[in-house]
């Protein structure tokens, strides 16, 4: 899943992979950040794999490759312009060498910062319908509230820490959180009739690959929109009130992605769980990219100082990049792509 908010973009995977005995693992890294922050210090593309690991491999490396030796855009939008020719290519150098037909999607997120992000009224009104549909669902869960802290002597001891702490209340953060907070370069933007706000332009887009017909389809998310593939899932079966609860937020802060990441993670495995898709696995891994790189978070995420693993069922399992898989090797790395 890719999304693209105001002032991140995230990209979201499993970590399932299905080896060619027909046993799968869930202990894989299926995205990836593509550009040296060295080389490249001020913009960010991360890719994300789905579909078969060796052609996804392959694919990365040409595409690695193209970014270092600039023959692809940094720019993320430039890079959307380049990309398409740019595989088409690589499926007919994978055909030649007699590689075998098989598939995979690539999905990409970048953040540029010579450019200001362009925003939309109308689509940002259509967000708040979203966000304000999504939060009827939660009415019975506030009159709860309500009760439990007017009887809880517990919940009213908190109640009265977090007022001395904050100024308010358990009851007045529930009433928050009901209500759509519009972040200030929006307002000041859409005040002053300005089409961009303040912040690096970013772009979520996806590649489709069927080596077969030697084609890519690709598919772009502006700001406001999301991406979804895997077995049962559609864009359009993802309940857009995901995408406005992590836009307008009231307790949203910058640089801050606890929160988010974990209402991502889980509004995919309660998706997987509700359609009965099992190659999500137990784990959800999730990249969010901003103007400071890209970062690696999620459930059951272990940072060791001797790499990055993952808590499945109870059980720390180091996380094996996606490209390591084909070349039967398990590697304990440092997987966090800040720097």
């Amino acid at each position: 899943m890719g999304l693209n908010l105001s002032d991140r973009v995230y990209l979201a995977g499993d970590t399932r992979v299905t080896h060619e005995n027909g046993t799968y693992s869930d202990d894989a890294l299926k995205m990836t950040p593509l550009l040296d922050r060295v080389m490249f210090p001020q913009n960010e593309i991360g890719m994300a794999v789905a579909g078969n690991v060796a052609l996804a491999t392959f694919l990365k490396d040409r595409i690695s490759k193209g970014l270092q030796e600039r023959v692809l855009s940094s720019d993320i939008r430039k890079f959307y312009a380049e990309i398409k020719v740019f595989l088409e290519a690589a499926i007919t150098e994978w055909v030649d060498a007699g590689n075998i037909y098989v598939n995979c999607c690539l999905l990409f997120a970048g953040v540029f910062n010579g450019r200001q992000k362009q925003i939309d009224s109308e689509k940002l009104e259509r967000l708040i319908e979203e966000f304000k549909k999504s939060k009827k669902h939660e009415e019975d869960l506030y009159h709860k509230s309500t009760a439990n802290i007017l009887n809880d002597p517990t919940l009213k001891i908190l109640d009265e820490k977090i007022r001395a702490a904050q100024g308010r209340g358990l009851l007045d953060l529930i009433e928050m959180s009901r209500v759509p907070e519009i972040s200030g370069p929006i307002k000041d933007a859409l005040e002053r009739n300005l089409p961009a706000i303040n912040h690096p332009d970013s772009l979520v887009f996806s590649a489709q690959i069927e080596v077969a017909t030697k084609t890519v389809k690709m598919e772009v998310a502006e700001w406001g929109e999301m991406l979804a593939y895997g077995a049962k899932v559609k864009k359009e079966s993802i309940p857009n009130g995901l995408l406005a609860n992590l836009e307008l937020w009231y307790g949203k802060k910058p640089q801050e992605f606890l929160i988010e990441t974990s209402i991502l993670t889980t509004t995919i495995l309660d998706y997987a769980k509700e359609h009965g898709v099992s190659t999500i696995g137990g784990t959800v891994l999730v990249m969010p990219i901003n103007k400071k790189g890209a970062s690696l978070t999620g459930k059951g995420i272990i940072f060791k100082e001797r790499g990055t693993k993952v808590n499945i069922n109870g059980v720390i399992m180091p996380l094996v990049p996606f490209f390591h898989y084909h070349k039967k090797k398990r590697a304990d790395l440092n997987l966090v792509a800040a720097i």
